[in-house]
């Protein structure tokens, strides 16, 4: 690993232990310019006197909240299982929960994304390379709501680098899922893929997601569309149809 990623690794680190950019700067022997470029690149905002918190991945003048109850409520369990922790959504994959083949439910990601933010959990979704032209075959008043919020919150939401691999397929979105996760001490990964290609093609980075499966988090949607997220689906998290309603 090189110099300058390694920085960046030890950067990631202290930001989730939620040190200062002051501190980490001092600590490491960097610029406060380079912190917060990675800070920025997390998505996280520094709060005076506060740890880092997590930026809604919305402006607040133009959000429609659903009830918090109702966005909050976690059957027979008394608080989120993950508040203060990082977590890599593969926004492709949740989508797909439930759906057909080629008809992704955009709302499905923001919703689960909402949660996150609303229950403490630091966030990146990333998006395969193809998936805006998912939605846009289904739905192509969702597909602009996908760019806006592509284009809103840049830091939050990502899409793989376009094109194809040598087998001629295109560019799907978990190898940057993993990454992401990999980066931050504890980092969980969203989805219901098992990313076995992936980690038998790199072992030493991956390995974890099959040594520590307490750091997936897999779901599964219910009858009235509601997401039914962890492994026993505990946690109920109310969908909206429109995804709209999620950046007015």
């Amino acid at each position: 690993m090189s110099n300058a990623l390694a920085k960046a690794a030890a950067i990631r680190a202290a930001l989730g232990r939620g040190e200062s950019d002051e501190a980490i700067a001092a600590n490491l022997g960097t610029t406060l310019q380079a912190v917060r470029v990675v800070r920025k690149g997390l998505g996280l905002v520094q709060t005076r006197g506060m740890a880092a918190r997590p930026q809604t991945f919305v402006r607040q003048d133009l959000v429609r909240r659903s009830p918090a109850p109702a966005m909050c409520r976690v059957q027979g369990v008394s608080a989120c299982p993950w508040r203060g922790r990082f977590a890599s959504v593969d926004g492709a994959n949740v989508a797909g929960w439930g759906q057909r083949r080629g008809e992704p439910r955009l709302a499905q990601t923001l919703a689960l994304c909402r949660w996150f933010s609303d229950n403490g959990v630091r966030f990146v979704c990333w998006f395969d390379s193809n998936f805006r032209w998912a939605v846009r075959n289904s739905n192509p008043r969702h597909a602009d709501v996908l760019e806006q919020i592509l284009q809103r919150e840049p830091g939050l939401f990502k899409m793989s680098p376009a094109g194809v691999t040598a087998n001629g397929v295109p560019r799907k979105a978990d190898p940057f899922v993993l990454q992401d996760a990999s980066s931050m001490p504890g980092g969980l990964v969203v989805s219901n893929d098992l990313y076995r290609k992936e980690v038998e093609s790199n072992p030493q980075g991956f390995g974890w997601l099959n040594q520590h499966p307490d750091r997936r988090v897999t779901g599964q949607i219910a009858a009235n569309g509601d997401i039914l997220l962890g492994d026993d689906g505990r946690i109920r998290i109310p969908v909206n149809d429109d995804p709209m309603s999620y950046i007015r």
